[in-house]
């Protein structure tokens, strides 16, 4: 059936329920829709579409569970993706500190902090990366 969610900010719900996400602490706006689906252990996201902090969203996302993480996979068109959360989240937050001169001594974090695993076709009007 169709599903919808809208909250001025989504951020202290994820809190509670456990999900960090780099960047968290300023505020995500959100508001989503979609035909939904579940069985067999996974929710299929059929037609989503809204907006994450005044960004569009929309495509088909499938929601499971592997090696005990939410595993997420499908398709997505976005109007801007940052990739500095991202980035945060795979090398860790001390990897791009450094004094602007060269490339920062910090190593690279053993593994990612996502809480999640994802398959995602993304595609972006806009892309912000540092």
């Amino acid at each position: 059936g169709k599903i919808s969610l809208e909250a001025a900010d989504i951020e202290p719900w994820l809190m509670t329920t456990g999900v960090g996400l780099p960047g968290l602490g300023t505020g995500m706006s959100t508001w989503l829709a979609a035909d939904a689906d579940f069985g067999n252990g996974r929710l299929v996201l059929s037609s989503l579409s809204g907006a994450i902090n005044e960004a569009a969203v929309s495509g088909d996302l499938n929601v499971g569970v592997a090696d005990g993480l939410p595993h997420l996979a499908g398709a997505l068109a976005l109007d801007d993706l940052d990739l500095d959360p991202m980035a945060v989240a795979v090398f860790g937050d001390q990897a791009f500190l450094g004094s602007g001169k060269a490339w920062p001594a910090a190593p690279f974090s053993q593994k990612p902090i996502l809480p999640f695993t994802a398959e995602l076709d993304l595609t972006t009007a806009s892309l912000v990366a540092g």
